[in-house]
Protein backbone atom coordinates (compact mmCIF):
# COMPACT_ATOMS: atom_id res chain seq x y z
CA UNK A 1 0.00 0.00 0.00
CA UNK A 2 1.35 3.47 -0.74
CA UNK A 3 1.62 6.20 1.87
CA UNK A 4 0.05 8.55 -0.52
CA UNK A 5 -2.51 11.02 0.60
CA UNK A 6 -5.93 10.52 -0.65
CA UNK A 7 -7.28 12.79 -2.68
CA UNK A 8 -10.75 12.53 -4.53
CA UNK A 9 -10.01 13.28 -8.67
CA UNK A 10 -13.21 12.62 -9.13
CA UNK A 11 -15.04 15.46 -11.02
CA UNK A 12 -18.62 14.08 -10.09
CA UNK A 13 -19.98 15.24 -6.65
CA UNK A 14 -22.85 13.81 -4.57
CA UNK A 15 -23.64 17.19 -2.92
CA UNK A 16 -26.46 18.96 -5.07
CA UNK A 17 -25.59 22.30 -6.84
CA UNK A 18 -26.22 25.16 -4.86
CA UNK A 19 -28.69 27.64 -6.97
CA UNK A 20 -27.35 31.01 -7.94
CA UNK A 21 -27.66 33.51 -4.64
CA UNK A 22 -30.11 35.36 -6.31
CA UNK A 23 -32.38 32.75 -7.25
CA UNK A 24 -33.73 32.72 -3.38
CA UNK A 25 -34.39 36.27 -3.23
CA UNK A 26 -36.21 36.74 -6.22
CA UNK A 27 -38.84 34.51 -5.54
CA UNK A 28 -40.07 36.15 -2.30
CA UNK A 29 -39.89 39.24 -4.06
CA UNK A 30 -42.31 38.01 -6.86
CA UNK A 31 -44.60 36.72 -4.31
CA UNK A 32 -44.92 40.01 -2.75
CA UNK A 33 -45.52 41.86 -5.96
CA UNK A 34 -47.59 39.38 -6.98
CA UNK A 35 -49.69 39.65 -3.65
CA UNK A 36 -49.95 43.44 -3.74
CA UNK A 37 -50.95 43.74 -7.46
CA UNK A 38 -53.16 41.17 -6.27
CA UNK A 39 -54.65 42.38 -2.89
CA UNK A 40 -54.41 46.33 -3.20
CA UNK A 41 -53.94 47.79 -6.71
CA UNK A 42 -56.61 45.66 -7.81
CA UNK A 43 -59.33 46.23 -5.17
CA UNK A 44 -58.34 50.14 -4.98
CA UNK A 45 -58.99 50.09 -9.18
CA UNK A 46 -62.23 48.03 -8.40
CA UNK A 47 -63.05 50.59 -5.60
CA UNK A 48 -62.31 53.52 -8.25
CA UNK A 49 -64.38 52.02 -11.10
CA UNK A 50 -67.41 51.61 -8.41
CA UNK A 51 -66.81 55.32 -7.54
CA UNK A 52 -66.80 56.59 -10.95
CA UNK A 53 -70.44 54.29 -12.13
CA UNK A 54 -71.71 56.09 -9.07
CA UNK A 55 -71.13 59.90 -10.62
CA UNK A 56 -72.26 58.16 -13.79
CA UNK A 57 -75.50 57.27 -12.23
CA UNK A 58 -76.05 60.53 -10.64
CA UNK A 59 -75.20 62.48 -14.06
CA UNK A 60 -77.87 60.44 -15.86
CA UNK A 61 -80.61 61.18 -13.04
CA UNK A 62 -79.60 65.38 -13.18
CA UNK A 63 -80.07 65.22 -17.37
CA UNK A 64 -82.97 63.04 -16.49
CA UNK A 65 -84.13 66.26 -14.29
CA UNK A 66 -82.59 68.99 -16.37
CA UNK A 67 -84.54 67.68 -19.66
CA UNK A 68 -87.90 67.75 -17.48
CA UNK A 69 -87.70 70.97 -16.00
CA UNK A 70 -86.68 72.05 -19.82
CA UNK A 71 -89.98 70.31 -20.68
CA UNK A 72 -91.75 72.17 -17.76
CA UNK A 73 -90.70 75.79 -18.74
CA UNK A 74 -91.14 74.92 -22.21
CA UNK A 75 -95.35 74.02 -21.72
CA UNK A 76 -97.46 76.47 -20.77
CA UNK A 77 -98.80 76.04 -17.59
CA UNK A 78 -100.76 78.72 -15.45
CA UNK A 79 -99.68 79.66 -11.68
CA UNK A 80 -101.80 76.81 -9.87
CA UNK A 81 -101.96 74.68 -12.55
CA UNK A 82 -101.15 70.91 -11.48
CA UNK A 83 -99.97 67.99 -14.12
CA UNK A 84 -100.17 64.27 -13.82
CA UNK A 85 -97.24 62.27 -15.28
CA UNK A 86 -95.59 59.60 -14.61
CA UNK A 87 -92.46 59.18 -12.15
CA UNK A 88 -89.68 56.10 -12.10
CA UNK A 89 -89.32 55.05 -8.50
CA UNK A 90 -86.13 52.80 -9.66
CA UNK A 91 -85.66 49.35 -12.31
CA UNK A 92 -87.72 51.21 -14.15
CA UNK A 93 -90.94 50.87 -12.46
CA UNK A 94 -93.53 53.76 -12.78
CA UNK A 95 -96.04 55.51 -10.59
CA UNK A 96 -98.61 57.68 -11.41
CA UNK A 97 -98.26 61.25 -9.56
CA UNK A 98 -100.06 64.80 -9.91
CA UNK A 99 -97.38 67.95 -9.43
CA UNK A 100 -99.43 70.79 -7.60
CA UNK A 101 -97.28 72.88 -8.20
CA UNK A 102 -94.88 73.63 -11.38
CA UNK A 103 -93.47 76.63 -10.70
CA UNK A 104 -90.85 75.24 -8.20
CA UNK A 105 -89.19 71.74 -8.02
CA UNK A 106 -87.75 70.03 -4.94
CA UNK A 107 -84.22 68.65 -5.55
CA UNK A 108 -81.93 66.07 -3.97
CA UNK A 109 -78.86 67.65 -3.04
CA UNK A 110 -76.94 65.37 -1.22
CA UNK A 111 -76.04 63.47 2.28
CA UNK A 112 -80.05 63.31 2.88
CA UNK A 113 -80.74 67.16 1.96
CA UNK A 114 -83.45 68.20 -0.49
CA UNK A 115 -84.13 71.92 -1.15
CA UNK A 116 -86.99 73.80 -3.08
CA UNK A 117 -85.81 75.38 -6.00
CA UNK A 118 -87.61 77.93 -8.94
CA UNK A 119 -87.09 75.93 -12.08
CA UNK A 120 -84.22 78.69 -12.96
CA UNK A 121 -82.60 77.85 -9.80
CA UNK A 122 -82.71 74.10 -9.85
CA UNK A 123 -81.09 74.74 -13.96
CA UNK A 124 -78.59 76.25 -12.18
CA UNK A 125 -77.57 74.07 -9.56
CA UNK A 126 -77.70 71.26 -12.43
CA UNK A 127 -75.14 72.89 -14.05
CA UNK A 128 -73.26 73.53 -11.51
CA UNK A 129 -73.23 69.84 -10.03
CA UNK A 130 -72.89 68.13 -13.25
CA UNK A 131 -69.68 70.42 -13.80
CA UNK A 132 -68.31 69.08 -10.54
CA UNK A 133 -68.95 65.75 -11.05
CA UNK A 134 -67.69 65.71 -14.32
CA UNK A 135 -64.40 67.17 -12.62
CA UNK A 136 -64.43 64.37 -10.10
CA UNK A 137 -64.89 61.76 -12.76
CA UNK A 138 -61.68 63.22 -14.67
CA UNK A 139 -59.61 62.88 -11.35
CA UNK A 140 -61.25 59.47 -10.63
CA UNK A 141 -59.99 58.50 -14.30
CA UNK A 142 -56.82 60.04 -13.82
CA UNK A 143 -56.14 57.68 -10.50
CA UNK A 144 -57.41 54.57 -13.00
CA UNK A 145 -54.66 55.26 -15.09
CA UNK A 146 -52.19 55.36 -12.12
CA UNK A 147 -52.94 52.47 -10.99
CA UNK A 148 -53.22 50.98 -14.03
CA UNK A 149 -49.36 52.08 -14.76
CA UNK A 150 -48.07 51.03 -11.15
CA UNK A 151 -49.64 47.52 -12.41
CA UNK A 152 -48.00 47.32 -15.66
CA UNK A 153 -44.67 48.63 -14.02
CA UNK A 154 -44.78 45.77 -11.42
CA UNK A 155 -45.39 43.31 -13.85
CA UNK A 156 -42.56 44.40 -16.25
CA UNK A 157 -40.51 44.19 -13.49
CA UNK A 158 -41.47 40.88 -12.50
CA UNK A 159 -40.84 39.42 -16.01
CA UNK A 160 -37.90 41.53 -16.11
CA UNK A 161 -37.06 39.27 -13.18
CA UNK A 162 -38.22 35.87 -13.87
CA UNK A 163 -35.93 36.63 -17.33
CA UNK A 164 -39.47 36.60 -19.23
CA UNK A 165 -39.59 38.36 -22.67
CA UNK A 166 -41.70 39.83 -24.64
CA UNK A 167 -41.38 37.03 -27.35
CA UNK A 168 -42.00 34.03 -24.47
CA UNK A 169 -45.18 36.07 -23.96
CA UNK A 170 -46.20 35.91 -27.85
CA UNK A 171 -45.15 32.31 -27.69
CA UNK A 172 -47.77 31.11 -25.29
CA UNK A 173 -50.52 33.30 -25.95
CA UNK A 174 -50.02 31.40 -29.82
CA UNK A 175 -49.91 27.73 -28.37
CA UNK A 176 -52.65 27.89 -26.01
Amino acid sequence: MSNKPCSSSSSFSSAPSAPSPATPQIDPIVLKCETFINEQLRNDLKIIHMRQENIHVQLNNFDDLKSFIIELQNTSFGPGKSIKTQIDVGHNFYMRCTIPCTQKITVFVGLGFYLEFTLEEALDFITKRSKFLNSCLEKLSDQAYKVKAHIKVILDTLSYLQGITDKDVNEEECCC
